[in-house]
């Protein structure tokens, strides 16, 4: 069930292996959270269009969002958060010297009694 989205500014000129990076990121979630591997599902959204603070060309972000099933404890989410940020940091150091990067990683529940498939 998890789903994992991806959203990066274009300025970031780096070429990314996101398959990789969601590989580790699917793997990280089901060792915290014990999902299953097979139910984890990841995607890209590249942001050709954006604004930043003053607008400045200097600023980009990656930023990871990923959506969990409720039931999760508060502890495991913040594990997960963390590890995740440190994943996406080591995907886009090369990046930190060229721009004003701002990487964050957001967990959400989702409640299953609205949740349907």
């Amino acid at each position: 069930m998890p789903q994992i989205r991806l959203e990066y500014t274009t300025n970031i000129d780096l070429k990314i292996d996101f398959k990789s990076l969601f590989t580790q990121l699917h793997q990280l979630v089901c060792d915290i959270t014990g999902a299953n591997l097979n139910a984890c599902k990841s995607g890209v959204i590249p942001l050709q269009q954006y604004c930043i603070g003053d607008g400045a060309d200097a600023h980009a972000f990656a930023f990871i969002t990923i959506n969990l099933l409720s039931g999760r404890s508060t502890d495991e989410k913040q594990t997960l958060s963390q590890k995740a940020l440190a994943l996406l940091r080591q995907y886009y150091e090369p990046a930190q010297s060229k721009h004003k990067l701002q990487l964050t990683v957001r967990v959400n529940d989702m409640d299953k009694a609205t949740y349907s498939k």
